[in-house]
């Protein structure tokens, strides 16, 4: 699609950026390049093209900003264009947003909240979602944290075990064993 791949370009751009460490030095360039996109939205009139935009948007917040709120209401915005996108947009995309929207209740402290976003895209099937460490621990964290221990024991045996006998990153070994401490507590 046309507008969909240098959307996809930003993002990629935009989070290579934050990861090298040079994030304060992008943030106007991308903030200025997602508006030129907003701008472009109503033209474009895509469900698929507004669905990453807001995703896009969404990580704009959460690498280069530090309130939930943007964060949040562009992951909503996301969410409801990505119900109404094809459905290789919806397998791309859908079980991320819902879990950003968990991430960013985790945020503002609402681990309720952020709980059943993480239950509802895990309930997704593995052709839809697949389940990746990182909103993995998320899920783990927001059963901690809103005081639900069995449940994230149970994440934890689902998700997270595998990753202690086959994974060769010390440093995601590391987190995992955390989280067994965390259990064992």
């Amino acid at each position: 699609d046309l507008h969909y791949f240098p959307n996809r370009r930003s993002s990629d751009l935009m989070i290579a950026q934050y990861v090298s460490g040079n994030g304060s030095a992008y943030t106007k360039q991308a903030h200025a390049l997602l508006q030129k996109w907003e701008v472009r939205l109503p033209r474009i009139n895509n469900a698929n093209v507004s669905a990453y935009y807001y995703f896009v948007l969404g990580n704009y917040y959460k690498y280069y900003g530090n309130e939930v709120e943007p964060f949040l209401k562009a992951n909503q915005d996301a969410l409801v264009a990505v119900n109404l996108a094809y459905d290789e947009t919806k397998q791309l995309l859908l079980g991320r947003i819902i879990c950003e929207i968990g991430l960013a209740y985790m945020e503002d402290n609402k681990f309720d909240k952020a709980l059943a976003n993480y239950d509802e895209a895990f309930a997704l099937s593995n052709d839809i979602f697949v389940k990746p460490y990182f909103h993995s621990g998320n899920y783990f964290y927001s059963g901690i944290c809103s005081g639900q221990p069995q449940r994230a024991r149970q994440v934890f045996d689902t998700y997270l075990k595998q990753y202690l006998d086959d994974s060769r990153d010390r440093g995601l070994r590391f987190d995992v064993l955390h989280m067994k401490f965390i259990l064992m507590l």
